[in-house]
């Protein structure tokens, strides 16, 4: 059975697929989501660069890049669409098992 932090993170990690993310930096970036499933569920946004970085409002994703440490920048990703993606899905299957 899988966790919501699970499919939230497969999700992205199609996402990231779909947007032709290479297959090393995909894998790279899933594995650092995995330790860090309580902080994927309240997120907004994931960063993605030489690091992955979590991220709950604009305003955090802007400290991003305004500190005083060089960011090496690869894309921001919105998680609301893909946690309210993943929830109705969930919603849907519950359904069909009590229909």
């Amino acid at each position: 059975m899988y966790s919501l932090a699970d499919i939230v993170r497969l999700r992205v990690a199609r996402t990231l697929r779909d947007d032709k993310v290479s297959l090393q930096t995909l894998r790279h970036v899933v594995a650092l989501l995995a330790g860090k499933e309580r902080a994927l569920l309240s997120a907004r946004y994931v960063i993605l660069g030489k690091t992955v970085r979590l991220a709950e409002t604009p305003a955090e994703v802007a400290a991003t890049f305004t500190g005083t440490r060089r960011v090496h920048f690869g894309f921001v990703l919105e998680l609301t669409p893909i946690r309210d993606w993943v929830v109705k899905r969930e919603a849907r299957l519950i359904q069909r098992l009590f229909d």
